[in-house]
């Protein structure tokens, strides 16, 4: 569980605009091009979101403060500040800035024009980027809209609209202020393509839980992203789930195929692209048929422009399809292959979303739509109740609501549990004190000394924290209760 502390900060915040002039610890530049909020962080990092809720027949403004306060090994410790309340987390560096910034490589929805935005006074020319989810037989739809400022990873606003049978909720954020705006560069914007890569070799036997990601700009704008996860291996057939809920089962060469060329066409020339892998020297192929299971090229009027790489593997694919006189392409890029042995690490705390949605490594289960809990405060003054309403790849769309205030906040999965939940790192931290029933719950009781403040967590055999006991000399002791818990990958 967070812990909570009242306390009064003072956080120094710059306002900030993409596109004309920015402000950065009080100096006035001009904006460079491609500007963007770098992927690594450092402590003192900060950004204020401005929060609005409306639905149910109440609404809601608040504004929220992001502050990372120490770095170390990819993991970002950092208060969540609203008001007054002070909460501390910690998280993945992309789990920490996934508020505040999105490349357009990984966003999933289709582009429907642009917009200027009003920020600190000043114009933002933004690209707004929209998605649809309908959540199983729930009845539940989810819309979720990003601006996204043009030529920057930057999210400026975001709307997520969740409709139902009882009604329609609307949870708006906007990027108010940060310090982090000239601390990186557009991971799409290529480098200088005269000094390629020469990426690691690929290895060829198969592994359950390798997968192949690209990345998609559809021919009207959209963005998606196809992935292809192995779950089972029998022989020479295995199972892969694609797109995280569709399961195919194929042979050990059906699945190379997805990222490898071995035609016998001759290349018709060569080109240094930049990829997720750096700049890559490729042999452009294009062959008059094709297939494989990300797409295929059998109709008349339809192409396919390959480059490929060291290793056979595609970097890139241009597929060319014929649709009433119309001519519509897609672009292919890889995103990531772990096959490839430089490829980036998923636990590194890189880029690389995991591939199964919901999956937390740091808690060790997997989290679904409808997974809820509610948890109780010292003196039953109020209780919140968290449900997960929709998942977005590796975020979380959850509906918090306590009384008669409700929010909709997307956040990463563990965030959602490290409320709930302890990990056996975390418990080696404590001195086990016995055991104790909660609420009809048998739990191991453990006790943490951190000078004058004591803390004691009772935990059951899942790793759920059922109560949560603060205690420090001349304050009054601060208690959680969890009221109830529903995990579906409990």
């Amino acid at each position: 569980m967070a812990s909570v502390k009242a306390v009064a900060v003072l956080i120094a915040v710059v306002i900030v605009a993409a596109g004309v002039i920015i402000v950065l610890n009080d100096r006035d530049e001009d904006a460079p091009s491609g500007v963007a909020i770098g992927a690594q962080v450092s402590p003192g990092d900060t950004y204020t979101l401005e929060e609005m809720y409306s639905g149910a027949g109440t609404s809601s403004e608040s504004k929220v403060t992001y502050t990372a306060q120490s770095v170390e090994d990819g993991m970002v410790t950092y208060t969540k500040t609203t008001g007054d309340v002070i909460t501390t987390h910690t998280g993945t560096t992309d789990e920490f800035l996934m508020n505040v910034t999105n490349s357009y490589s990984d966003w999933e929805g289709r582009n429907t024009g642009s917009e200027i935005l009003i920020v600190g006074g000043q114009e933002v020319l933004c690209d707004i980027f929209v998605d649809n989810e309908y959540v199983g037989n729930s009845g539940v739809n989810i819309t979720t809209k990003e601006w996204i400022g043009q030529g920057t990873n930057i999210i400026y606003k975001t709307e997520i609209v969740v409709e139902t049978g009882s009604g329609t909720e609307v949870f708006t954020t906007t990027l108010m202020d940060t310090n982090m705006i000239d601390q990186g560069t557009v991971p799409e914007v290529p480098t200088d393509p005269s000094d390629p890569a020469s990426p690691g070799g690929l290895r060829d036997d198969l592994q359950v839980g390798d997968y192949v990601k690209y990345s998609v700009i559809e021919h009207d704008g959209g963005r998606d992203t196809e992935v292809f996860e192995i779950v089972a291996i029998n022989g020479t057939y295995i199972t892969v789930l694609e797109d995280y809920d569709d399961q195919e089962r194929m042979t050990s060469e059906g699945f190379k195929a997805i990222y490898t060329y071995t035609g016998t066409d001759s290349p018709t020339g060569s080109e240094t692209i930049s990829t997720a892998y750096g700049n890559v020297q490729c042999s452009i192929y294009e062959p008059a048929f094709y297939w494989s299971e990300l797409f295929e090229v059998d109709d008349y009027g339809d192409s396919v422009k390959l480059w490929v790489g060291p290793d056979s593997v595609i970097y890139k694919a241009e597929v060319t399809e014929r649709d009433d006189g119309r001519y519509e392409t897609d672009v292919y890029s890889l995103a990531s292959l772990t096959l490839l042995s430089d490829a980036p690490s998923v636990d590194g705390g890189s880029t690389v979303d995991p591939v199964t949605p919901g999956a937390s490594t740091t808690y060790g289960i997997t989290v679904g739509v409808g997974d809820t809990y509610t948890i109780m405060d010292d003196d039953d003054r109020y209780s919140e109740t968290s449900e997960i309403i929709g998942i977005e790849g590796n975020r979380l769309i959850v509906r918090e609501t306590q009384g008669s205030h409700v929010e909709i906040e997307r956040m990463s999965v563990n965030d959602f549990l490290e409320e709930v939940m302890v990990t056996d790192n975390e418990l080696s931290r404590y001195t086990a004190s016995g055991t104790e029933s909660v609420d009809g719950v048998l739990c191991n009781k453990y006790v943490k000394q951190d000078g004058h403040e004591t803390e004691t967590i009772w935990v059951d055999s899942n790793n759920i924290v059922w109560k949560e006991l603060d205690q420090e000399p001349g304050d009054r002791d601060e208690v959680k209760t969890l009221v109830s818990v529903s995990l579906s990958g409990l």
